[in-house]
């Protein structure tokens, strides 16, 4: 993909595997793969069959890190009169960092 990068933002953790405590009898539940479009609750304890409350393990949970950028289309490949189309877009692992505005 060719363009020009006009906007980003900082780099922003995402839950990538999540581990849940049930903070009634401090069962462990998971770890859980979490979809950044529909992220996973737990429902009932499977030890206390208590609705919770839970909270997150942090010592076992996955974090991966993300970075938006609005990437426009490049000034010669527009045509003249038109205005640059531009998108916002989601970078992950090694391209992180890696353009500036």
């Amino acid at each position: 993909i060719t363009g020009v990068v006009t906007r980003r933002s900082s780099v922003f953790p995402q839950l990538r595997n999540v581990t849940f405590k049930c903070e009634r009898c401090k069962f462990l539940l998971g770890p859980i793969q979490q979809n950044a479009n529909d992220p996973v609750k737990p429902g009932n304890c499977p030890e206390c069959q208590g609705r919770g409350p839970w909270t997150v393990d942090v010592e076992k949970t996955v974090y991966r890190n993300y970075q938006k950028m609005t990437l426009q289309e490049s000034p010669g490949s527009v045509p003249a009169g038109r205005l640059p189309r531009s998108k916002e877009i989601i970078v992950l692992n090694d391209l992180i960092d890696s353009a500036r505005p």
